[in-house]
């Protein structure tokens, strides 16, 4: 594989990863806009709200291990993409799967007003997204262990 093929790769993952960690920092841009409106109030209390909270938090919380399961179905089955875009592919996949903690994060807000649910769940994916984000030296390693050193 060629140096130039993987930076390349390498590059246009970092921008999937930086802009879905954007969109981490638009969704508290929302909910704090949303704070801010006077007649907001959620359509879930009580029981329902709880119920929607633990299933939200599950959901978020199972992204987690969803990333580990990712990796090796996109390693089987792109093949055709080359070792550069299979790596790519498996990075844009993190990245999304990453941000479904804050999701579940704002939808929890819109649902039952939980605003520090919010925050801990958008903590928790930016960590995860800084964590999962495309390394320069990570991707060299991962290129010379499939095929070989680079040219």
């Amino acid at each position: 594989m060629r140096e130039e093929e993987l930076n390349k790769a390498r590059r246009t993952a970092s921008i999937v990863s930086a802009a879905v960690t954007g969109a981490v920092f638009f969704y508290a841009l929302i909910v704090e806009a949303a704070v801010r409106h006077p007649g907001l109030t959620p359509p879930l209390t009580g029981a329902a709200a709880a119920a929607a909270r633990y299933g939200l938090y599950f959901w978020g919380a199972a992204s987690v291990l969803a990333v580990r399961f990712v990796r090796p179905l996109i390693e089987a089955r792109g093949k055709a993409l080359g070792p550069a875009g299979t790596m790519a592919a498996q990075s844009a996949a993190a990245a999304a799967l990453c941000e479904v903690p804050a999701l579940a994060g704002l939808m929890i807000f819109f649902l039952t007003g939980g605003y520090w649910d919010f925050y801990l769940l958008a903590v928790f994916s930016t960590v995860m997204e800084i964590y999962h984000f495309p390394r320069s030296r990570d991707w060299a390693e991962r290129a010379v262990n499939r095929r070989g050193p680079l040219t």
